[in-house]
């Protein structure tokens, strides 16, 4: 049963590097492992980075267990499923336990792969909040990229929400929670509206632009901002760590934004452009690529005007 599901994703993994291009996936595959090594020499002098990797990376995996769209699938072949989660989470965990084990957190290693195991038998998956009517009301009518998504996806939301709450005594957490709230909303901007939709906001591209982007950030952090006023209460010293990610998560959205724009066609879905948002979040991360994402803002710029204007002009 493990080795069939396992084939299945080698298979899959397979295809979409094939779609994506061997020199992309090789060129992909080669900023990932140097970002590991980066990550494991800053682990070897600043030992507490291990824990912070771990608790990252054991968040992410209970929110893919949780939100994974295959667990009810998966389920239905019985009790050698658990076993099937188990190994795919470990498999994609193990560079960050191989980090781990290697400093003086390696009994956190070995919590953590109890902790994964024990996830694995989890069958219960969050229901989505039908109720979630009054905040959506306040949303502005041109938002409804957020109207939409908060609907469908605010359970997901409340979910990073609770991982706040939970990490809050920890100054090390909450940016990057900020940052995965972030990524929930880029996925807002993953289709195109209609035709009729665009053009009845009877504005240049420019505008029309400045407009969105500029509606996306206040919701953005209007958002967090409670939680943000709470942390800098609570740790005033790194009051610059939320900053810090609240920039960084302002501009993924305005990228998003203007890579939905820059292929703008009524009703496509844009599902590449998530690859190319999480590309721009590991170049944050490794100095030399950081002129990266500045690159793609200006280029996506000037290819959504470009493209905007052949059907607001039309």
């Amino acid at each position: 049963m493990i080795q069939h599901i396992l084939k299945v994703r080698l298979a899959q993994l397979g295809r979409y590097m094939a779609e994506l291009g061997w020199i992309r996936s090789v060129l992909g595959a080669g900023l990932l492992v140097f970002l590991w090594l980066m990550l494991l020499k800053k682990a070897i002098f600043f030992v507490e980075l291990s824990a912070i990797l771990l608790g990252v990376s054991l968040a992410s995996i209970t929110y893919l267990h949780l939100y994974r769209p295959d667990k009810a699938f998966l389920n239905s072949f019985g009790q050698s499923t658990k076993w099937v989660f188990w190994a795919e989470y470990l498999l994609l965990s193990f560079p960050i336990l191989l980090i781990a084990s290697l400093t003086a957190y390696w009994w956190a290693a070995i919590i953590y792969v109890v902790i994964v195991g024990l996830l694995s038998l989890l069958k219960w998956t969050p229901r989505q909040l039908k109720t979630f009517t009054l905040p959506l009301r306040i949303i502005p009518a041109e938002a409804f990229e957020w109207k939409s998504g908060l609907r469908l996806g605010i359970s997901h939301l409340v979910s990073i929400y609770l991982f706040v709450i939970i990490l809050m005594p920890s100054p090390y957490f909450f940016p990057l929670l900020l940052l995965g709230g972030c990524l929930v909303c880029t996925n807002f901007y993953f289709e195109c509206e209609p035709l009729i939709m665009l053009r009845a906001t009877e504005v240049s591209s420019g505008k029309f632009l400045f407009h969105k982007i500029g509606m996306a950030f206040k919701l953005y952090l209007l958002l967090f901002s409670i939680p943000t006023v709470v942390y800098i209460a609570m740790h005033s010293e790194f009051w610059f760590l939320p900053l810090y990610g609240a920039f960084v998560g302002c501009f993924l959205l305005a990228l998003a934004i203007l890579m939905k724009y820059s292929l703008y066609q009524p009703g496509l879905r844009l599902g590449f452009n998530s690859m190319m948002i999480g590309f721009s979040v590991v170049s944050f991360v490794i100095p030399f690529l950081a002129p990266v994402p500045i690159f793609l803002l200006i280029r996506y710029a000037r290819k959504a005007s470009k493209n905007l204007n052949l059907y607001l002009y039309d």
